[in-house]
């Protein structure tokens, strides 16, 4: 009996541990996320829009309220730092989490995404998690129903959220520190919850049908959000906790550059979840904003119809894909700025010479170029396709067309190359996304970086899914 009961203890100490174990233990491995996501593979605008709602739309709600098994028995572990404090999004005061299920003092269920906005029905939309958020009592009934965007005259401010006027009525905006979560949040509800029918002060922000859902303006600042605020290591980890209860996922964290697919620049580009970059756990491309780490937050740029022209690259902006991979030019461009060297990268170049294929090492050192006379890159020491060994000296030779994935190194100040630990992603593969010269388009245009760029930039661009060399006159 002693020893039952010694068992019993001992179990439901185990199981209090677990529930404060770092939720970056509950991270998503890169291979999981690609098998959970392989349904979206091929898959472009509305289309993928629709199997992203297939796939994220069912959910396993908590209840709604306080108590065992509720809104705040999940908030205990989604938004609690490590002081034990609540992770307010709405307003800077600092409160305490007391049991789990009870609601700490002054504190709101916040639908950032208002419930009003579909009728008020109790519906899954009404208790999912990735919706809503703790927020302090007072910000919670300032915010009201309105939607969110830029707030030109505010009538409310308490240095966390401003409400009042804008371009389209009465709105709210979050801090720049939390504008890229809600706006990824916005297109999660976009998505997942489509099917709804939208009334009221929603129709501002959206409107009914399975694509775009979200009303141009708003679709284009939350692009831009999400740009400028990059996913952080505490939006990661809130994913992966509320998945664990919920059992879905929001992809537009999970993959960062998924929303261009389906609203931005890539609608005309089939997403590959294999190849994109993603924000799980053993996936190094992308740069997030982790502050506790020292990460700088990237530059905001301005709203789509005002774009910056972009700085010189930096390491927070290196986030090209293998459909996107850089020239040589580009790749030794960013070499000589010394920006981006601890990031892998995709680089793209004809093999001009070939040092040596050692069946020793099962590896290779060549050079690429963007052209036989063109100024070459070394690649030193790096793997066959998909990392494995060189097993013959025949497997490359003098013209093929690469794209290699690795680290851009100065070695010594003089000798520019890839470092070893590269291997080649695609051998004599067709340039996915070809150059035009012009397409005398308005349309929103970026750098190879993502950076919105104005309509006077010089240089490969890329609009509509097409990469298009702008020289304006």
């Amino acid at each position: 009996m002693i020893w039952n009961t010694l068992m019993i203890k001992y179990y439901f100490f185990l199981l209090f541990a677990a529930l404060l174990l770092p939720l970056s233990l509950h991270a998503i491995e890169r291979q999981a996320l690609v098998d959970y996501a392989q349904s979206l593979n091929g898959m472009q605008k509305a289309e993928l829009k629709c199997a992203i709602h297939a796939l994220i739309g069912k959910a396993k709600v908590l209840k709604y309220g306080s108590g065992s098994n509720s809104t705040w028995w999940g908030f205990y572990v989604t938004d609690m730092d490590a002081n034990g404090c609540v992770i307010d999004r709405y307003c800077n005061n600092r409160v305490k989490f007391q049991s789990r299920g009870s609601v700490p003092s002054g504190m709101n269920i916040e639908h950032s995404f208002p419930k009003s906005w579909w009728g008020g029905q109790k519906n899954q939309a009404y208790q999912d998690l990735y919706n809503l958020m703790p927020s302090d009592s007072k910000a919670n009934s300032s915010k009201s129903n309105y939607g969110m965007g830029v707030v030109t005259k505010p009538k409310y401010d308490n240095d966390c959220i401003k409400v009042g006027q804008g371009s389209v009525g009465s709105l709210w905006q979050p801090s720049e520190e939390w504008e890229g979560d809600f706006a990824r949040g916005y297109m999660y509800m976009a998505t997942a919850y489509q099917n709804l029918n939208f009334t009221g002060e929603g129709l501002n922000s959206l409107q009914n049908g399975d694509w775009p859902t979200l009303q141009k303006w708003a679709y284009q600042l939350y692009l831009s959000w999400s740009k400028a605020d990059k996913v952080s290591q505490l939006e990661i980890d809130r994913n992966n906790a509320v998945s664990d209860i919920q059992g879905n996922r929001n992809l537009f964290v999970d993959f960062p550059y998924l929303a261009e697919y389906v609203w931005g620049d890539s609608i005309d580009v089939p997403f590959n979840p294999a190849t994109s970059v993603t924000t799980a756990n053993g996936d190094s491309r992308y740069d997030s904003y982790k502050p506790s780490q020292g990460g700088n937050k990237p530059v905001k740029p301005d709203l789509p119809d005002q774009p910056d022209v972009p700085d010189s690259p930096n390491a927070d902006d290196i986030s090209n894909t293998p459909t996107t991979p850089y020239t040589v030019a580009q790749a030794l461009s960013l070499i000589d700025a010394g920006h981006g060297l601890q990031t892998k990268v995709y680089v793209r170049g004809t093999i001009t010479a070939i040092d040596e294929v050692s069946l020793k090492f099962k590896n290779a050192t060549y050079y690429i170029a963007d052209s036989e006379s063109g100024e070459t890159l070394c690649i030193f020491r790096g793997k066959y396709l998909d990392n494995k060994p060189f097993t013959s000296e025949d497997q490359i030779k003098v013209g093929d067309i690469v794209v290699v994935y690795g680290t851009l190194v100065n070695y010594n100040g003089t000798k520019k190359e890839m470092n070893s630990g590269n291997y080649i992603y695609s051998i004599n593969a067709p340039t996915p996304i070809p150059i035009v010269e012009s397409d005398n388009t308005l349309s929103p245009a970026y750098n190879l970086l993502g950076q919105p760029v104005s309509p006077t930039y010089n240089g490969l661009l890329i609009r509509n899914g097409k990469k298009i060399l702008h020289l304006s006159r």
